[in-house]
């Protein structure tokens, strides 16, 4: 249990690592960039993810699963490199056609370009899940940090230099170059051309029973972009995707090392002892993002003004829809980790793919017949409300808490936040004066919390504790 603590421990530096050199960069480089040239970004690495799918094939998870056999390893890594191979001449051949049906025929040279990283990155999947498997994070924690430091040098110069899209193009083909030369010096296996063709297939059989999980995953990170791209152009699409990271990096830089910690931290305990405990995170982690994500609400044009500048001053709308979503997915976040401490991962999963294939068909069908805005605002709307009271219905169904006790805390977290609020009455007509006084008033407001919620001591120790063993 300590050596998987410890690894823990060393997963959630290499993710806050990832995302906070990840956040800078995206700064950096949208704030060089038009809209249009992210948009057209954001197709390509559309492209890239499904092909990344197809060579991966859940082959990652079957070698985590599966005996660390000689045999097993190398197959492994031989039909990664194979299907690779394919996917990149595929992606190579049908790169124009497929950039001028997105209505991007622009895009095309980028695709190819990314499409070499497809190819580079199936030289690492094996080593990476060997090391997985035997917890040793702290490698992949190293090899990850270096790689994407070197690669968002790398992009910032050339972005400053002026290669546009080329930046972000570049800063993927270096990062998986830097990762599978790191992995190699670092992880002791090495392949060797021994392959069995029982094996083979046992490989396969297992790779597909993971194969179900990436798709639903793929299909809900990816759907909203694809839609919104096709049918709204590459400005929309831009836009969106600035908004989206925008969210998403400081989601995960606030709150991705607590519930990463979550769930250890719930199987540690007893039954009994699991829903106190999921209260009080869920109080405290309330309370973060209350504070965060309803400043950016408030604050979002100043924000993007700031950070960004003008040009993508449209992205506010998206920024403002993004950060109310971002709320509820503290609350189905935590809860699918205490549903996992108590063996309900079925149910997790389930509720996952009713809504992937809900937010499938409410994209759709609103992009079919209205306007981007209106798109965005009901799927988020929505996925949110839908989130919020099926998770909400599974715990209490297993765990015995009910949706007064989320009503309960969240009103109270908005009471501890009402200064942000105030400070709308107060804006001036100078952005940075306006985020200063915002500021101020979030300090203020955690002041408060901190000096009324002694409890929050008992969870830093908790942490603390997953930490040290």
């Amino acid at each position: 249990m300590s050596k998987a603590l410890n690894g823990l421990k060393w997963a959630a530096i290499d993710k806050f690592g990832q995302q906070l050199l990840t956040f800078i960069l995206f700064l950096v480089i949208a704030s060089r960039l038009t809209p249009e040239e992210f948009g057209i970004y954001a197709f390509c690495m559309l492209t890239s993810s499904f092909a990344i799918l197809l060579q991966d094939l859940g082959i990652g998870e079957a070698i985590i699963k599966l005996p660390a056999k000689k045999d097993v390893l190398n197959s492994a890594f031989f039909t990664n490199v194979g299907i690779s191979i394919i996917l990149t001449g595929v992606m190579i051949a049908t790169a124009d056609k497929m950039s001028e049906l997105y209505g991007l025929p622009e895009a095309g040279k980028y695709v190819k370009l990314i499409s070499i990283s497809v190819f580079i990155k199936s030289f690492n999947i094996v080593q990476e899940s060997i090391l997985r498997k035997k917890l040793k994070f702290k490698i992949l924690a190293i090899r990850t940090s270096v790689a994407k430091l070197i690669s968002s040098v790398i992009a910032v110069v050339l972005v400053f230099l002026d290669f546009g899209v080329y930046s972000l193009v570049f800063q993927s083909i270096s990062f998986a170059v830097l990762s599978v030369v790191l992995i190699w010096f670092l992880a002791d296996w090495k392949p060797s051309f021994s392959i069995n063709y029982t094996t083979f297939k046992r490989v396969l059989k297992v790779s597909f029973s993971f194969l179900n999980a990436k798709i639903v995953s793929v299909l809900d990170s990816k759907t909203d972009e694809f839609v919104i791209g096709y049918f709204f152009g590459p400005k929309a699409l831009g836009l969106y995707t600035v908004a989206m990271n925008f969210t998403k990096r400081i989601f995960e830089l606030l709150n991705g090392i607590i519930l990463g910690y979550t769930y250890p931290l719930l199987s540690s305990k007893k039954r009994a002892d699991i829903n106190a405990t999921f209260l009080r995170i869920l109080k405290h982690l309330s309370y973060i993002s209350l504070l965060v994500f309803m400043g950016i609400f408030n604050y979002n044009e100043e924000l993007i003004s700031v950070a960004l500048g003008e040009k993508w001053a449209d992205a506010g709308f998206y920024l403002k829809i993004l950060s109310i979503f971002a709320i509820s997915k503290v609350i189905s976040g935590l809860t699918a980790q205490t549903l996992k401490s108590i063996n309900k991962v079925n149910a997790v999963f389930r509720i996952k793919i009713v809504e992937t294939s809900t937010k499938i068909i409410v994209f759709f069908a609103f992009a079919y017949f209205t306007n981007e805005f209106v798109t965005v605002t009901v799927a988020y709307l929505f996925t949110s409300i839908y989130k919020i009271f099926v998770f909400g219905y599974y715990l209490g169904k297993y765990s015995g808490i009910r949706s007064f006790e989320f009503v309960k805390i969240y009103f109270e977290r908005l009471l501890y936040i009402s200064p942000i609020f105030i400070g709308i009455f107060i804006k001036t007509g100078n952005n940075l004066l306006n985020l200063a006084i915002a500021i101020g008033l979030s300090l203020i407001s955690l002041g408060i919390y901190l000096y009324l919620n002694n409890d929050l001591k008992m969870i830093v120790r908790n942490v603390v504790k997953v930490q040290k063993v």
